[in-house]
Formats: C-alpha cells, structure tokens, sequence
C-alpha cells in the first residue's frame, strides 16, 4: 500500500532563493514565521503562505512558526516522501524506501540565528508609488524567485519611490509576496 505523501510540494525550490556566499549564514536558511515560509538572499525575498506550498495540517505549520531551517537541509526534505513529526529540535521525515531522516530546525531567538525583520522590508518596498523609473533587473534574481514556486509568467509591478520590483504570481500564489531589489542604474 503507497502511503500518501505529506510534506511541502516536489516542486517548492524555496531554497534557491536563499543566500550562497556564506557571508551571512543566516540567510542560508528559510525562516518559517505566522504561517509563512520566508527565503532571501538580501536582494530578493519570497514570502509565501505554507498552505499553498505544502498539504501540512495546521497544527504542523504551527510548529514550525519561529524555526529555521538550513536550505540544504530543506532541498533534502522536500524530497522524501512523509513527514512523521514536527518537534522543536527537528523534523522526523520518511523517504519512498521508509528510511529515517532528522533534520534540526534552528529557533529564530539566538543572537547568531536571528532573521533580519522581512516584514519590515515587505512593509516599505511594498508601498505602491505612482511615477516612471528606469530599473536594471538581474534577470537570473527572477529566474530563481520564479523557481522557487515553479512559477512562469509573473507580474511585475515597478515601485517608482526606490525602485524595487515587486513581483506578483497567478493562482493558487497570488498572496505570495515577493520582490527584488533591483541594482543601482
């Protein structure tokens, strides 16, 4: 009997969007916060609901709020098949062969492993100003934040106060924030 798979979706690649230069560690993680799963990079930033990304019970998405979890680690457990428990210290999960993995979940209160404030990035580059601009895009920011939800065909929206490019997707993620920070021209 094939058991059913619980766990974020094959094709969420949140961890694309997150940090690669080790230069700050901690955006080499994805923060779980209110419900939401948050990845940044420092120059774009991807805020999606849990419960578009995964088929998690609420009380499971609950348990992840305020943790982090590297995104090597996350690329891992998107990949097997069942979630059996979320704790504070880890994530139980099974693969298709029903090995074991544990994969640590790190709280987002240490003076180390402390989340910069997204909301308060989301909260001013989400302020929508009227006006032209001219924005140099790095085309491979897009790719990754489109990847991240296997998305094609975003909207943008170019914020003419700082410039920012906020970026918009169709159903189910049109309440997924996201945005990139777009390079000096």
């Amino acid at each position: 009997m094939k058991t059913e798979r619980y766990n974020f979706y094959k094709e969420i690649k949140l961890q694309n969007v997150c940090e690669t230069n080790k230069i700050r560690p901690i955006m080499e993680c994805i923060l779980f916060d209110e419900g939401n799963a948050i990845a940044s990079d420092g120059h774009i930033l991807i805020s999606c609901p849990i419960e578009l990304i995964s088929n998690l019970r609420q009380i499971d998405i609950d348990k992840l709020n305020g943790h982090l979890i590297y995104k090597k680690d996350f690329a891992t457990l998107v990949k097997m098949s069942v979630i059996k428990e979320i704790n504070e210290n880890e994530i139980i999960a099974n693969d298709k062969d029903n090995e074991e993995i544990s994969i640590k979940l790190i709280k987002n209160n240490f003076e180390n492993y402390r989340y910069p404030n997204y909301k308060k990035v989301l909260k001013y580059f989400l302020q929508i100003k009227e006006g032209k601009c001219d924005v140099s895009l790095n085309v491979k920011d897009l790719v990754r934040l489109c990847s991240a939800l296997n998305q094609e065909n975003p909207i943008f929206h170019i914020n003419s106060h700082d410039k920012a490019v906020i970026v918009k997707f169709r159903k189910p993620y049109e309440s997924v924030k996201a945005l990139i920070v777009p390079k000096c021209v």
